[in-house]
């Protein structure tokens, strides 16, 4: 490591921390490698300046348990108290590079039985620390998943890309989201709020659609249906916005307001040239009532209207409580079972002849 003095790097190998001193129990984080670079007269100086860290190779559990204590927390908790100056200096830190690569990240909530699992691929930050604020830089690719009592949500194996600042207020509590850019699958939104740590975790959340196409929706597909729907070409003005207000803390819901919509839309299938015109529609997903757990949760499509090559189709849908779904469909159509066999190109579809009339 005194190769390229003063510059030092240390690089561990196995790097495990345990949340108690039964080793017995799977450890809260387990690295294969660490790599940390510094240079030591900037360190004997006072000046924290560390060149890089870098992580790669394991994952990090974290758990909250039912008394509202975190299992890393509990990891790195001092044995014995630090005796601090009257009069300290203040302490600045300035990390130019941090990097994760193929780390996974577990959050378990034990009280309400949330489960986020975030597989970060790779992601590259900066952070400084002057005074009370920390800032942050981050660029991070991973894939998430969401999931409460064992069942999966709509967050399921879906891949995002976030470019992001943020700074945090040690002296309120207070972290802030800077206008930021967030893909997730092919969809792009943008992305800005604060998480108020000192008020019970109160996330305030706003986002918008940053391209008005069809990716906007389709980003939010089922992983298995996504093929199927790349088959198609679709054309149309689509907006996405989306609010999440509410407190995170003790495994609270916040409150989720998104609205969406599509005008001057089109749908054609690309094999066989069957389109679908004049399509629009509006959507919402919400859980403004309750107490904001999954069954409170409701999404709906309304008027959606759409031309086929003969005929027409209209339809309004609504799905409430997400643990035992109500679902209500109004439905009117008419249309040529030949369009409908065209259209989907599904194996088991063909020799239709006739028409349809639904109300």
């Amino acid at each position: 490591p005194f190769v390229n003095f003063p510059y030092i790097s240390i690089d561990l190998e196995g790097l495990r921390i345990y949340e108690s001193k039964d080793e017995s129990v799977k450890p809260a984080l387990e690295i294969q490698d660490t790599y940390l670079g510094f240079d030591i007269w900037t360190i004997i100086s006072g000046n924290y300046d560390l060149k890089a860290l870098h992580l790669s190779n394991g994952y990090v559990k974290v758990v909250e348990h039912k008394d509202g204590s975190f299992n890393i927390a509990n990891a790195l908790k001092s044995i014995k108290e630090v005796a601090q100056e009257e009069e300290a200096l203040p302490f600045q830190l300035h990390l130019q590079s941090f990097t994760l690569q193929n780390v996974d990240i577990h959050k378990i909530n034990e009280a309400t039985e949330i489960d986020i699992d975030a597989f970060v691929n790779d992601a590259i930050a900066t952070f400084k620390v002057e005074d009370s604020h920390t800032r942050i830089a981050l660029n991070a690719r991973y894939e998430m998943n969401f999931m409460q009592g064992g069942d999966t949500t709509l967050i399921k194996h879906k891949r995002f890309d976030l470019d992001t600042k943020i700074d945090f207020n040690s002296d309120n509590l207070l972290l802030k989201v800077a206008p930021s850019i967030i893909k997730l699958e092919s969809g792009h939104f943008k992305l800005e709020g604060s998480l108020d740590l000192k008020n019970g975790q109160y996330l305030d959340l706003e986002i918008q659609g940053a391209k008005p196409n069809f990716d906007l929706i389709i980003a939010f597909a089922p992983d298995e249906l996504v093929p199927t729907l790349k088959n198609y070409d679709n054309k149309g003005e689509v907006f996405f916005g989306a609010t999440i207000k509410g407190k995170l803390a003790d495994g609270s819901i916040p409150i989720i307001d998104a609205k969406f919509g599509c005008k001057e839309g089109s749908i054609k299938n690309n094999s066989t040239g069957e389109k679908l015109n004049d399509m629009e529609f509006r959507g919402y997903f919400r859980n403004t009532s309750g107490n904001h757990n999954f069954t409170s949760m409701e999404f709906g499509i309304e008027d959606f209207r759409a031309k086929p090559k003969t005929g027409e189709f209209y339809a309004n849908l609504k799905i409430q409580n997400f643990v035992s779904p109500e679902i209500d469909l109004k439905l009117k159509s008419q249309f040529d079972l030949n369009f409908l066999e065209d259209f989907f190109n599904m194996e088991g579809l063909s020799d239709m002849t006739g028409s349809v009339n639904l109300t």
